[in-house]
């Protein structure tokens, strides 16, 4: 593979022990508040596999999430706009959408399927509140409603079609659900909502009639190819869409050499354009300004920008070595700008700057790493490679997901095989293997905003299996989707297949296997004061939101107004009060008030640092830049 010019240095997560800060003293150790089981025997004849597949906070300092369940059972809430599971005879059954409020408390719970089997593993908020979910579904099996004109949803009735849907937050009512496919194979892997409101959809598709518009590459390249579709806020006109890929294979191959397969997330920046991760075989992957000119081995992580009318290919290249990897998440520094690829590899070589930090080949089999390039994709800043250096080399870690908070620390979350992982202010300080080495934990992992140090690493599961599990299944636990709450609270999502994973306050207090041959049950939790809180403003997100710009140097500006600071970004009301992103790191109590209407200006300076401040007349102040103390 050739060298990438700018990767400045690769860090093992003992190298990253070695600088991991101690927490201040006047910062809470996080704290595992909310964990619960969440599932159903299943139906006879079918194997109970229930999981959370995608999380997303809510502003009430709630989330929902989103997943499959194998049969009935789940306790749905009144008005719900499914109460009863489908009953599909397959191991999947029917999605499932839950929102959970600030205290853990179940608000609302709906099935949502079909005669097929669904699975949601993509979830978002619109600009009102309502929730989104995406799917890849059996064509014809979902309800839809206000969809699509037929010339822009695409033939459709392939083996699976694009299918999104939108609920109101109460989970109660069928607001818009459309499908979106060719005549052959498409599958979602991605859903966003943009900065101007439109659905961003992306994943990956074999069919030659993909339904287009306006489009990059108007032909099916390979054997199946990267789709990148935009909707209107509304969902009712397909306003873009385009293939992108070369003669080999995109996001998708049966022979699940890594991760499950489909892969491809993206993400949008704030100067709007929109970046693209995945994986590519095609040596003819249609390149931008490339960081690495060529193609480097089996799969190659692909990172892609274009503009957010998905008119331009901005920017394209591949990162990888000579064996298999794969781009599983993108996301944006607050503070930097820098883009954030999170991968998995096979590859020895992935950064041949620094072979020997990898550990020659076939050192691990499969692990991940996180990739920075600055924002004018110019170079590579730095890759971390997570790996286990006291290890034996035959056990992975897989990291799936990850979000940012205000600072710029990256929390990740996926499964690890690994004993000797060193670990920072954990929630649990020892894998739960059970019997067998080859079963899992979760892990959750957090770096600091340099990414030259770790601030928390943690396993998250048990270790006994279920009595009536077959012979030679393992006790496994996985994370697969992470978000931030509005206090600073990590919320983690999976899977789990122990009777004895930890709950604390638990919905559901036991796995609920049932006389089955693979059981598993989703499960939630809720680690406190793990993170800065997450304030991702978005024009007209409701009414308590502003954003605009500096008229004095043109920064970007988020205002919060009309509205109770507590569901927002800290616990307290307060006016008049300036708080700077120091005091964001260290947790300070700001004074209360009795006014039930304020005015919170976000200023992002120009030197990168935030400064949180208002005055009377709802104008910005600024704070100090210097270093915190």
């Amino acid at each position: 593979m050739p060298a990438l010019s700018k990767l400045v240095r690769m860090l093992s997560l003992g190298a990253l022990l070695a600088t991991s800060a101690h927490p201040s003293s006047a910062r809470a150790l996080p704290a595992l508040e909310f964990s619960t089981y969440f599932g159903v025997p299943g139906n006879s004849g079918a194997s109970a596999r229930d999981a959370a597949h995608a999380v997303v906070a809510s502003p009430d300092g709630g989330f929902y999430v989103a997943g499959h369940v194998s049969g009935s059972g789940l306790p749905t809430t009144p008005g719900a706009f499914q109460p009863e599971h489908h009953e599909a005879p397959d191991p999947w059954g029917d999605g499932f959408v839950a929102r959970i409020g600030a205290d853990d408390e179940l608000i609302a719970l709906t099935y949502f399927g079909g005669a097929r089997s669904e699975t949601i593993q993509n979830i978002a908020l619109d600009q009102d509140g309502n929730v989104l979910i995406g799917l890849s579904a059996a064509p014809s099996t979902l309800p839809v409603r206000i969809a699509l004109p037929d010339d822009e949803a695409g033939p459709r009735g392939g083996i699976d079609d694009i299918y999104v849907a939108r609920l109101d937050p109460d989970l109660t009512t069928l607001l818009h659900a459309t499908y979106l496919g060719g005549s052959d194979r498409d599958m979602l892997t991605d859903l966003m909502v943009g900065l101007d409101g439109s659905i961003y959809l992306t994943g990956v598709t074999e069919s030659p009639d993909f339904p287009l518009r306006d489009p990059l590459q108007d032909t099916l390249s390979g054997l199946s190819d990267v789709f990148v579709a935009r909707l209107s806020p509304d969902g009712r006109a397909l306003l873009s869409s385009t293939y992108l890929g070369g003669t080999g294979t995109e996001n998708y191959a049966t022979d699940e050499a890594l991760p499950d397969s489909p892969q491809g997330r993206l993400a949008q920046s704030q100067d709007g354009a929109i970046w693209l991760t995945g994986w590519t075989t095609s040596e003819d992957f249609p390149t931008a300004a490339p960081l690495q000119p060529a193609h480097g081995g089996r799969r190659d992580v692909y990172v892609v920008r274009v503009d957010a009318d998905v008119s331009e290919l901005q920017f394209s290249t591949w990162l990888g070595g000579e064996l298999n990897d794969e781009g599983m998440d993108i996301d944006f520094g607050p503070l930097t700008g820098s883009v954030h690829v999170l991968g998995v590899t096979e590859s020895y070589d992935l950064n041949r700057l620094n072979p020997d930090v990898n550990g020659g080949p076939g050192f691990a089999r499969t692990t991940s790493f996180l990739a920075s390039l600055s924002p004018d994709a110019a170079s590579f800043e730095d890759v971390v490679r997570f790996h286990d250096t006291t290890g034996d080399g035959t056990r992975s870690t897989l990291l799936e997901e990850m979000v940012i908070d205000t600072r710029g620390a990256i929390h990740l979350v996926g499964e690890t095989h690994r004993t000797a992982i060193p670990l920072v202010r954990p929630l649990q300080d020892a894998i739960n293997l059970g019997l067998t080495t080859q079963a899992s934990d979760a892990i959750v992992v957090s770096l600091s905003p340099e990414l030259d140090s770790m601030e928390l690493a943690t396993y998250l599961g048990g270790g006994t299996q279920a009595r009536d599990m077959s012979p030679g299944l393992l006790a496994k636990d996985q994370a697969h989707g992470i978000a931030i709450d509005t206090n600073g609270g990590l919320v983690v999502v999976g899977r789990t297949s122990c009777v004895d994973f930890p709950t604390v306050a638990p919905l559901q207090s036991a796995l609920s296997a049932g006389p089955l041959t693979s059981p598993s049950d989703a499960f939630f939790a809720r680690i406190a004061d793990a993170a800065t809180p997450l304030l991702r403003i978005r024009p007209g997100i409701s009414d308590n939101l502003d954003m605009g710009w500096d008229e004095t140097n043109g920064d970007p500006r988020f205002g919060i107004y009309r509205g109770t600071l507590e569901s927002l970004l800290v616990r307290h009301e307060y006016d008049h009060v300036l708080v700077t992103d120091c005091d964001l790191r260290t947790g300070v109590t700001l004074p209360a008030t009795e006014q039930d209407s304020y005015f919170l200006l976000v200023h992002v300076r120009t030197d990168g640092r935030l400064d949180f401040g208002e005055d009377s007349e709802g104008r910005a102040r600024g704070g100090p830049a210097a270093p915190c103390p």
